[in-house]
C-alpha cells in the first residue's frame, strides 16, 4: 500500500526539533515533502538533525528558547519570511524535569518544567495561529471553517495541555 498522505510544499514548523521524536518527525515531514522549520535551544545538535535530513528537504534551522515570546516570535517570523507561511505545526518541545518524589521535588524545576511544557506550547500557539488563520487556499470556506474550530478550542488545548503536563510531572 503506498503512502497518500504528502505535504509537498507545505511548511512544517517543529519545536524540539533536536531530541528524538523531533527529529524522526523532521524526517517524517520531509520525505512527505514538506519544508521544515526546525526549533531547538540546542544549536549545535539542531544543527546536526538538520543535516541528518534527506538531502532534497529544504530546511531551516532556528535555535530558539521556547519559554521565551520574543524567541518564539522570531521563529514564527523566521518561517514566515523563509517559506511564506505555516502549514503543519509540531508543538513538541518538552522536558521531564527530575525524577523525584514529590516531596523531594524542588520548586525550581517544577517551575522550569512547567515554562517549556505549558507556557512554551501556549507562546507557539498565540504566534502560530495567526499565520495559520490568514492563509487562503483553494477550499477556503474548509479551510475557514477549520481555523474558526482551532481558533475556539485553542484556550481549551492550553487547559487540556496544562493539565497533561501537571499530571506526567506530579
Amino acid at each position: 500500500m503506498s503512502d497518500r498522505i504528502r505535504l509537498d510544499g507545505k511548511v512544517a514548523v517543529v519545536t524540539g526539533a533536536a531530541g528524538v521524536i523531533g527529529t524522526a518527525t523532521m524526517r517524517l515531514l520531509a520525505a512527505r515533502g514538506a519544508r521544515i522549520v526546525a526549533v531547538d535551544r540546542k544549536a549545535a545538535d539542531l544543527q546536526s538533525a538538520v543535516k541528518d535530513l534527506p538531502a532534497s528537504a529544504q530546511a531551516l534551522a532556528v535555535p530558539a528558547d521556547v519559554t521565551s515570546e520574543d524567541e518564539v516570535a522570531d521563529y514564527v517570523r523566521a518561517a514566515v519570511d523563509q517559506f511564506g507561511t505555516v502549514d503543519v505545526f509540531y508543538n513538541n518541545a518538552g522536558i521531564e524535569g527530575d525524577v523525584a518524589p514529590i516531596t523531594k521535588y524542588s520548586l525550581e524545576m517544577f517551575r522550569q518544567v512547567i515554562d517549556v511544557n505549558v507556557v512554551g506550547v501556549f507562546l507557539g500557539m498565540k504566534h502560530v495561529l495567526p499565520v495559520m488563520l490568514k492563509q487562503t487556499s483553494a477550499s477556503r470556506t474548509r479551510t475557514q471553517e477549520a481555523a474558526r474550530a482551532l481558533h475556539h478550542r485553542a484556550d481549551l488545548l492550553y487547559f487540556h495541555v496544562s493539565i497533561a503536563a501537571r499530571n506526567r510531572t506530579i
